[in-house]
């Protein structure tokens, strides 16, 4: 059994995934876009009227744990929290929480069916074969269960950080529209979000793409350069309504 500080269960072998192992000592609670996904995804949960006290909730791709932990302290639920990034599950902060390393296209039959919402927030932008990554996804939703998405928005903002953190795509709403024909699954609602904050990612990607440094480019493009900056930039990204489908930096749908 490797080293395990945060008691993960293994239901699965650790495997390799497309995605910055450097990222998640750069993303924690504090950083301005972390607060405001969580803040979105709470403006979109509190329009459809939810009794979220009864249930079972889980995160597939839950990283190092920032998800569940901003779940479970604001609405008092555990999360459960699945992913193969060993790496990942070592840090997370959500060490209250049960932490799998499971592979979902095991489909473990214990959790078939399982859940009432299920949590996908950037990951599948990392998935060669998203269809079948959210078939995977939904074996362990019950019918008439909750599929909550994030996804970095608009490909002409593709940049060097999107390569190093192994983004393969962004997204908009045609392609949300897209992975609806293709599944069985209905938008309740879908919202743009980060609208104030384009001009900072087209900035990045200008900047990012002059850079010589590509082993510094996660810290570089997404770690704010100061406390200050961190708090401008978070009070800049709340100068929007939610939902909206004029554009943003990332897109969201339940």
């Amino acid at each position: 059994m490797p080293n395990n500080p945060n008691n993960i269960i293994y239901l699965s072998q650790p495997s390799s995934v497309s995605m910055a192992d450097d990222w998640f000592d750069v993303a924690n609670l504090d950083h301005f876009w972390i607060k405001r996904r969580f803040e979105v995804f709470r403006q979109l949960l509190r329009q459809l009227d939810l009794n979220l006290q009864n249930l079972k909730v889980a995160e597939i791709g839950c990283g190092n744990g920032l998800v569940q932990y901003q779940f479970s302290k604001y609405y008092g639920i555990d999360v459960d929290g699945f992913d193969l990034n060993e790496i990942a599950l070592q840090k997370s902060v959500a060490t209250e929480q049960d932490l799998f390393l499971y592979d979902i296209h095991e489909r473990k039959p214990e959790y078939k069916s399982y859940y009432d919402l299920l949590i996908l927030f950037d990951v599948i932008e990392h998935i060669d074969d998203q269809i079948q990554f959210v078939e995977s996804a939904l074996y362990h939703l019950k019918k008439g269960g909750i599929l909550a998405v994030n996804v970095p928005a608009l490909q002409s903002l593709y940049s060097d950080y999107d390569l190093a953190a192994g983004h393969i795509r962004r997204y908009n709403i045609n392609s949300i529209k897209l992975l609806e024909k293709n599944l069985t699954i209905k938008k309740l609602i879908l919202t743009y979000w980060g609208f104030p904050l384009l001009p900072v990612l087209m900035i990045r990607k200008l900047i990012l793409g002059l850079s010589k440094n590509k082993n510094q480019t996660i810290n570089s493009g997404f770690k704010p350069s100061s406390n200050f900056v961190n708090y401008f930039l978070y009070h800049l990204s709340q100068i929007e309504l939610i939902p909206q489908s004029i554009s943003g930096t990332s897109l969201m749908v339940l």
